[in-house]
């Protein structure tokens, strides 16, 4: 398909390198009004030529299908008839890129103003950086997330660890980028793949990967997406599949027997212990309760400003 050049962009601070081109990958299920934002913000804010592939986990429902008829060529529908999960989904995706660049980018998370301006100055002024990610605001405007953190392996235990962001550096080395909120070098896919059996780790074992590789990561500062987490106490299906405790301790396992790596002690017993624990003991919604807590307080105590 043949990228267009989107509408005249508002942001002025850097002339758009006009032989660059991204494919935005994004994966969906039942989330159309956000995912409606997410494709307005691609339109609004991309400042290069683009398309946009659109994976519906499952048979699209009608809703999906009739957003799609306001949205040019550019945009594309792909469909699997039955839920891929993050890493297949990501793999099939990443399959049909003929850009040079490729975003993976969440249903609920919004491009702003500048945002890809900034990364891809990044890039082009960087042979050896072949990916980048940046910060994530909720919909208030208050930072939620770095975009990314930083991974160290010592006696067969992965740390992962947040990173501290300055605003007056233009980027920040990471190697434990956000897979939702990622921009790359297409080529960069010579050295890593999304493993669809890593599940709850897909994000994890793709920058397993990368860290072999001689590819720098990074987080730019001053970027800046949107995640809007709205939708996440009206959606019962996503939660009860999200934090099922056996599913993430299959997960685990998959991980630690591909890279014989594990977590921390006590990371290392929730998923080995705590979560399967609650879900076969029908305490589904302790566990959900319990991994969104965990959630949030690492956000509140990791995050820098």
């Amino acid at each position: 398909m043949k990228a267009n050049m989107c509408a005249k962009h508002k942001w002025t601070g850097w002339t758009p390198i006009t032989d660059c081109t991204i494919t935005f990958c994004i994966m969906t299920l039942h989330r159309t009004a956000w995912l409606k934002r997410t494709l307005l913000s691609i339109q609004e804010y991309c400042p290069v030529p683009y398309t946009v592939k659109i994976l519906s986990q499952g048979p699209p429902d009608r809703d999906l299908v009739d957003l799609l008829k306001n949205f040019d060529d550019r945009f594309e529908l792909i469909t699997s008839p039955i839920n891929l999960g993050y890493g297949g989904g990501r793999r099939l995706l990443a399959e049909l890129v003929r850009s040079k660049y490729t975003m993976m980018l969440d249903d609920d998370v919004y491009l702003t103003e500048g945002s890809i301006a900034i990364a891809l100055r990044v890039l082009e002024r960087n042979a050896d950086i072949g990916a980048v990610s940046m910060p994530l605001y909720d919909i208030d405007g208050h930072m939620i997330g770095n975009g990314g953190r930083n991974i160290s392996i010592q006696n067969g235990i992965i740390h992962r660890r947040s990173l501290r962001l300055d605003f007056d550096k233009e980027w920040i080395e990471a190697n434990d980028l956000s897979a939702g909120a990622m921009l790359y070098r297409t080529e960069m896919e010579r050295c890593f793949s999304w493993d669809p059996e890593s599940g709850y780790f897909e994000d994890l074992d793709k920058s397993l990967q990368i860290m072999r590789s001689s590819w720098k990561q990074v987080i730019v500062p001053r970027g800046r997406l949107i995640h809007d987490r709205s939708w996440f106490m009206t959606a019962a299906s996503y939660r009860k599949v999200r934090f099922d405790g056996v599913y993430m301790y299959r997960s685990y396992k998959f991980v630690h027997k591909k890279w014989r790596l594990r977590f921390d002690l006590k990371t290392h017993l929730l998923f080995e212990l705590v979560y399967p624990f609650l879900t076969l003991t029908k305490c589904l919604w302790l566990s959900s309760a319990f991994a969104w807590f965990l959630h949030k307080r690492a956000i509140q105590h990791k995050v820098k400003y």
